[in-house]
């Protein structure tokens, strides 16, 4: 199945969002969104919040915020995943505590009281995830895969090739770019990194269940170094 890579508009928003809501509301209730969120909750809320944080600069690769990627099935033009990327990462502050402080001031002011949300989980997890990143990139420029998202309605098979492909364009971006590139994955995603030369830097110190979570939520903190253009998408 071959895809096609395009820019997400910003009339696609709403598709968005909803893709990774489905992506990570597994029906067993061990991903990250579906312990912070119940099944109950309103995804129109989260709809709301996410498109009034005016987050989304789309696809320009020389815009410093976000770029959101479909992957689309050629001939059908089905969406199978969603990628997600920050291209000019700000340098932390150095001190560990000013980090926690400036991540607890950014969350208290931007994240809205959403109904059924189990806000501590959200919280010490945003907090912890962004102490193990910035203890990660250091002060040389670098970029963030954020996310890739793939239709849990589509065949293992398809969401897989669908990922590879916008990895794959993202990490062609990156190495144009010539800089180093961040992702905090899960335990099932550590191999697809590692293939594509990303290297495992620490474990975020954080355990879900001790805020209510259903199981521990292991991350892992990996960076890809820089590369020079022509240098080869992957590591065989």
């Amino acid at each position: 199945m071959a895809y096609r890579i395009d820019p997400v508009k910003e009339d696609e928003l709403r598709a968005v969002i909803e893709l990774m809501w489905r992506a990570d509301n597994a029906p067993d209730g061990t991903k990250m969104l579906h312990m912070i969120f119940s099944l109950d909750c309103r995804l129109h809320q989260i709809l709301k919040w996410l498109s009034d944080d005016a987050l989304l600069y789309l696809g320009d690769d020389k815009d410093p915020s976000d770029s959101y990627f479909f992957a689309r099935q050629t001939g059908t033009d089905k969406i199978v995943a969603v990628s997600n990327w920050t291209w000019e990462g700000l340098a932390p502050p150095a001190d560990e505590e000013g980090r926690k402080l400036q991540c607890m001031d950014w969350f208290d002011e931007q994240v809205p009281p959403i109904e059924s949300m189990n806000r501590d989980l959200f919280r010490s997890w945003f907090i912890a995830s962004y102490v193990a990143h910035a203890r990660t990139v250091g002060s040389k420029p670098y970029a963030i895969l954020d996310t890739i998202a793939t239709e849990p309605s589509c065949k293992p098979k398809e969401q897989q090739d669908a990922a590879e492909e916008l990895l794959k364009e993202g990490l062609a971006r990156v190495d144009r770019k010539g800089v180093a590139c961040y992702v905090c994955a899960r335990e099932s995603e550590k191999a697809l990194y590692e293939r594509y030369g990303f290297v495992v830097q620490i474990k975020v110190n954080f355990d879900a269940r001790d805020h209510g979570g259903l199981h521990e939520a292991a991350n892992w903190a990996m960076m890809r170094p820089a590369r020079r253009v022509g240098a080869g998408d992957r590591d065989e």
